[in-house]
């Protein structure tokens, strides 16, 4: 059964699959190969500690490697290892292994070269950069694995929502690897792919997972993969968490392998040799198990006890244009408003790039879109407790496609002095529809008869009209409709949900 977080979860990090694509090099001379000229020497394999990553445009990663042999020993490599990247335009790596990325997005593969013993042996591993969408996280966020292995995909809201979207899913590549209606994701066979990940409340911005299938070990490594369930957990402080953790080579699970527990920050969560995980503190934290060199991975989420709901949810805004935004406060054990919260902190994260950098936020949620901001282009706006930034919500704001200053609304209608109409409609983003019925109205406020509307939308995602009916697009947000005959005209508030 697939897991869904509710509509009260702050934030879901989106869990790092597992990291191991080795492959060997090895030289033809077996002198080489073995230069002591001992048989008995052991045949090894590099390994990336903390492999496939999905990371923001302004993220970095540090990336580690170390030797395994044929017997699981693990060691460091006694000669420096050489760090590369496939795509060059979208990042570089140092000597240490840091990434440093330059704005672009997609998908790229890191490299690790070193030599042991003679033979040059490599390992790989994929690396994602991308804007992900604001309203919801996927885990887990990159998977690297073998030919037949299958992964869950868990989907979770990272901000509060009046509607639950549905998903669905994509792959670039069926021949590397298929995902179902339901979201298992099976690799079928060598190479990399992008799984993309749809909410029907966003339409236009995508998860994009970066997947890659790599070939059987060269060597009999006794394990070549560590899995660990669940796949993630969310708990308020003070609450446990119980993981355990599967080993398995290429014949299948090992049976009896003992398994090392660390946490990636023993300040949010610690946990026990059996796999026990006590929260300490809010934030999110990486559990670890490893066992003969291969690590496992998962992620627990510290919940606090209040959450902020950020309206509205999505809204599209033109360019050089303004928007407010509100927040309200809920306690999350009971689901219920905190009226004494009512001050908040806003801000929209900056990536240092201008395409990427669309808007700012004054201390009253108000957001300004820049006046030469890319169409299409999304952000997030953020509001936080004061003084406990860790307690917080997000929505998005995306360039709309066209500001529709003016309405084409004919001429004028001899009587016609106004027009009746709702000035507000709250529907359903998903399949909603409404039927306007505007009246004229003369100076003394009596119906005028036979009268033809014209009306247009400041909106291209969040509802159309087709003569007198509005239609949701799959956006929740906010949309003014025009209703006018010549110079007079009503406006009509939309909100979808």
């Amino acid at each position: 059964m697939k897991k869904f977080n509710t509509i009260f979860n702050l934030s879901l990090m989106a869990l790092l699959a597992i990291g191991l694509t080795m492959t060997s090099c090895k030289k033809d001379n077996p002198v080489e190969d073995n230069p002591d000229n001992n048989p008995t020497t052991k045949k090894k394999m590099l390994v990336i500690e903390n492999g496939a990553q999905n990371i923001a445009p302004d993220g970095s990663v540090k990336y580690k490697a170390h030797v395994v042999d044929e017997d699981g020993q693990v060691s460091a490599a006694k000669n420096a290892v050489t760090w590369s990247v496939s795509e060059s335009t979208m990042a570089t790596i140092s000597s240490g292994g840091i990434i440093s990325t330059l704005g672009v997005t997609g998908s790229m593969t890191v490299t690790a070269t070193a030599t042991v013993d003679g033979t040059e042996l490599t390992a790989t591993t994929p690396l994602g950069i991308y804007i992900q969408p604001s309203l919801f996280a996927v885990a887990p966020s990159a998977i690297i694995g073998f030919k037949g292995d299958t992964y869950e995909l868990i989907e979770a809201l990272i901000a509060l929502s009046t509607d639950l979207p549905t998903f669905t899913y994509a792959s670039s590549n069926t021949s590397v690897a298929t995902v179902s209606a339901s979201g298992l994701v099976t690799l079928t066979g060598g190479g990399d792919c992008i799984i993309t990940v749809t909410a029907s409340t966003m339409a236009n911005t995508p998860f994009n997972i970066p997947v890659a299938v790599i070939a059987e070990p060269v060597i009999p490594l006794p394990i070549t993969k560590v899995e660990l369930s669940p796949a993630s957990a969310e708990k308020f402080r003070g609450e446990t968490a119980q993981f355990s953790a599967k080993a398995f080579n290429t014949a299948g699970e090992v049976a009896g392998a003992q398994f090392e527990w660390t946490t990636s920050d023993s300040n949010i969560a610690t946990v026990d040799a059996s796999g026990l995980v006590t929260t300490i503190a809010v934030g999110e934290a990486t559990v670890y198990a490893k066992s003969s060199g291969i690590l496992g991975q998962a992620e627990i989420i510290v919940k606090p006890d209040t959450a902020i709901l950020v309206e509205p949810f999505f809204a599209e805004v033109g360019a050089g244009k303004t928007k407010q935004f509100t927040a309200k406060a809920y306690n999350l054990r009971t689901q219920s408003l905190i009226s004494d919260i009512t001050t908040f902190d806003w801000q929209i994260p900056t990536y240092g790039f201008s395409i990427f950098d669309i808007a700012s936020v004054d201390a009253n949620g108000l957001v300004t879109v820049k006046s030469n901001a890319t169409v299409g282009m999304i952000s997030t706006v953020i509001a936080t407790v004061p003084g406990k930034p860790e307690l917080g919500g997000a929505a998005s704001v995306m360039v709309k496609l066209a500001d529709i200053g003016g309405c084409n609304c004919g001429s004028n209608v001899a009587n016609v002095a106004s027009i009746s109409v709702p000035s507000t409609l709250t529907m359903s983003s998903f399949g909603g529809t409404a039927t306007l019925n505007p009246v004229a109205l003369d100076a003394s406020g009596n119906e005028v008869s036979g009268v033809t509307f014209n009306y247009c939308v400041d909106s291209s995602t969040i509802v159309s009209m087709f003569e007198n009916t509005v239609n949701a697009l799959g956006f929740a947000g906010t949309a003014t409709i025009t209703v006018c005959v010549g110079d007079v005209s009503a406006t009509v508030a939309v909100t979808t949900n």
